[in-house]
């Protein structure tokens, strides 16, 4: 297994973890994204990006491996558990958050469309993903 071909999904994963933890008054308000539910959005954004570097790594692995050939269902269920793993955080550990199964739901899109994404873009320049 090449280890470095997920550690652009590792840093990513480790800096979500780290925004969930912060505290609501530490995050800067921006008066241009007072915007319903725009939390929502920077969820499946981060989710996106998230899935679709898992992709990379899963997919980066030895051709004839298992980790390749299931790239799309193991970044799946990575991004699953990060997100999962995130709100139990929240719920359990910080008593400034709150676990929102709207925000679960946002990770669960964000996931889809980066998983997505990187399907599609790995039928369009397919060259661009040889390791």
């Amino acid at each position: 297994m090449a280890f470095r071909y997920f550690v652009p999904a590792l840093i990513w994963g480790i800096l979500i973890l780290f925004a969930v933890s912060m505290p609501p008054d530490r995050i800067p308000a921006l008066k241009f994204f007072i915007i319903p539910h725009f939390d929502k959005l920077v969820h499946i954004g981060m989710f996106l990006v998230f899935a679709f570097l898992a992709c990379f790594g899963f997919y980066s692995q030895n051709k004839n491996g298992i980790m390749h050939r299931k790239y799309l269902s193991l970044a799946l269920l990575v991004s699953l558990l990060i997100s999962l793993f995130s709100e139990l955080l929240q719920h359990f550990f910080l008593i400034f958050r709150i676990a929102s199964f709207f925000d679960f739901i946002a990770n669960l899109i964000g996931t889809i469309f980066g998983v997505v994404l990187f399907g599609i873009l790995l039928k369009i320049k397919p060259k661009f993903f040889r390791v």
